[in-house]
């Protein structure tokens, strides 16, 4: 379903002109005015924000996550008596990050994850069933853009790591959409095949999932199995929605009337997909938009117009430019292990993280050098108390490994600094 096909279908060029420009020409000047960090950036490089607000988007310096705490301040005091939500990231990157909005940005967001819902093929006879271990509050926003395009009814599903126990009222529910993580999804996957076999005749659909890749193999598999349609949602907390997939199953579309792409050193693949790290400019945003935001992702991104009739860019994501790694949808960075570990030591830091699956859990091994055995305790009690690790250590959803190796296996050459062996 194409929600705003008047959009959604215009030709690139010509909404670049008639959309893109005024909207990103009012970000600019809003940003120069409003916000003492952009505007000194825009003055350090000579830039006018009256110009050509595409030229003037060229030259802007990338945005990058160790600089968005300077954007909060001014997010902050920009939102005034207009603040209406604050969303804070759990800290598993390092500082926790907070995110300012007005409710005109609220229904904005909406708006554009409703369309992306919309693309799901979402109606009003579905059920959606939201699968997950831990905080439900993203999936209250998901809710809310599932309600906005009539779905019947949406619920919340949390499980434990005894998923063949925790997930018997799943039949019941009988949902037609499945929306989940694919960590979660792949440690779960034989309870929940097993259940679908012995029930015979459902009502099940489709699954959603986003947070991480979906390993490709895995999805075929899944889609034979099950028998369903299978749809990814891409965002991110200081971008909010990015985009989701169509029934062409060809990407990711990507909205380009609200939030616009731009690859960092792009490589051309052929004629109309280009690839590279990309950055985001959010167009829709009052209280705290972001400016060529670096997310962390390298994506292709396909300008050729779609199946489904939109004309919209769409992306594959083809993985990370950061020392990270996601746990059930969650984020993790090689730095905070790096300075949980090595805080209260004069040690230099060395660490390798290795990530791999067992049957019902992930599995992290942390290896380190022979000389920070005497530490052993104290260390495994820092990483069990890392925000949200602690969970799913308490849970059963993940297991934790400290081995130390010789001090030489650091030295001398390059070292991994984390291997993801985990398939799903």
């Amino acid at each position: 379903m194409i929600l705003e096909p008047q959009i959604e279908c215009m030709d690139q060029q010509k909404l670049i002109e008639s959309i893109v420009r005024p909207k990103l020409s009012s970000l600019l000047l809003r940003a120069y005015q409003h916000f003492p960090f952009y505007k000194k950036r825009m003055d350090e490089a000579g830039i006018d924000p009256c110009s050509d607000p595409l030229d003037v988007l060229k030259r802007m310096p990338y945005l990058t996550k160790k600089e968005y705490c300077h954007l909060e301040r001014d997010a902050l005091l920009h939102a005034n008596r207009r603040l209406y939500y604050v969303e804070v990231t759990s800290g598993t990157t390092g500082k926790p990050k907070r995110r300012f909005q007005s409710r005109n940005d609220e229904l904005n967001e909406l708006k554009l994850a409703s369309r992306v819902m919309a693309g799901f093929g979402l109606s009003r006879d579905d059920v959606v069933v939201f699968i997950d271990v831990g905080d439900p509050g993203i999936y209250l926003w998901f809710s809310k853009a599932c309600e906005a395009v009539g779905v019947k009814d949406t619920i919340y599903y949390g499980i434990q790591s005894d998923f063949g126990e925790s997930l018997k009222g799943l039949i019941k529910l009988d949902p037609t959409v499945i929306f989940t993580v694919p960590s979660l999804l792949a440690r779960s996957y034989d309870a929940i095949l097993h259940m679908y076999q012995e029930a015979g005749e459902t009502n099940l659909q489709k699954i959603v999932y986003f947070g991480e890749k979906l390993d490709e193999g895995f999805r075929k598999r899944i889609q034979y199995e099950l028998n369903v349609e299978i749809f990814s949602h891409y965002g991110g907390t200081e971008v909010s929605t990015l985009g989701g997939e169509c029934p062409a199953h060809n990407g990711i579309h990507i909205y380009t009337d609200v939030n616009l792409p731009m690859l960092i050193q792009p490589e051309n693949i052929s004629n109309t997909v280009q690839q590279g790290e990309v950055t985001w400019t959010t167009m829709q945003i009052d209280i705290q938009p972001v400016i060529k935001y670096r997310l962390g992702d390298m994506v292709q991104i396909d300008s050729s117009k779609c199946k489904c009739g939109r004309t919209s860019p769409r992306i594959k994501v083809l993985g990370r430019t950061d020392d990270g790694f996601s746990l059930y949808g969650e984020k993790f960075y090689y730095s905070t292990f790096l300075n949980t570990i090595y805080s209260e030591t004069n040690e230099t830091g060395f660490l390798q993280i290795i990530l791999s699956n067992q049957k019902a859990q992930e599995l992290m091994t942390v290896i380190l050098p022979e000389k920070m055995k005497s530490k052993h305790i104290d260390i495994k009690d820092a990483l069990y108390h890392m925000n949200e690790l602690e969970f799913y250590l308490e849970e059963g959803f993940l297991d934790l490994k400290i081995e130390f190796v010789d001090n030489s296996y650091f030295t001398g050459r390059k070292i991994a600094s984390i291997v993801d062996r985990r398939k799903y």
